[in-house]
């Protein structure tokens, strides 16, 4: 059962934006990725299938994360419960335990119907009183949920 001061609180909505720090480090680590394919002993064919698998991990990375999000909202109600809002619509869900806060990027393990849903909120792509008060949400209400120490 929530505690008065969760609520007495504003629920809490994230509308979840592009990160350009996500993307760059994406970027980065396919590139070095891609830096590692080619510069190892294996014959010219295994180096070139290689890169080209880094190359379309990129891309599908991109495209999931980045460019076409499948979660764009989140909802924190009153009674401690989820609303994500994904491209088929809106879907009510729970926290999980294995949900990850740090200071610069908090990875959601969210539950609806024995599906998981992982949403990524880094801190660029929301603005920042939300992900303070989503990172505080987290840290009061951690029984069992695994988030790191804040800093």
């Amino acid at each position: 059962m929530p505690n008065s001061s969760a609520l007495s609180a504003a629920p809490l909505h994230l509308i979840i934006e592009q990160s350009r720090a996500l993307t760059w480090v994406l970027i980065r680590v396919h590139g070095l990725a891609g830096i590692a394919a080619l510069m190892n002993s294996l014959p010219l064919g295994i180096k070139v299938t290689l890169l080209g698998a880094v190359g379309l991990s990129l891309y599908l990375t991109l495209c999931n994360h980045v460019l076409d999000p499948a979660v764009s909202g989140l909802l924190l109600n009153r009674d401690g419960g989820w609303e994500v809002t994904r491209r088929s619509g809106p879907v009510m869900a729970t926290l999980a335990d294995s949900t990850v806060a740090t200071p610069w990027i908090v990875i959601l393990h969210l539950v609806s119907d024995s599906q998981k849903i992982p949403v990524l909120v880094p801190r660029d792509s929301v603005d920042p009183e939300s992900f303070r008060r989503l990172r505080v949400h987290l840290r009061v209400t951690r029984g069992g949920n695994k988030v790191e120490p804040m800093a």
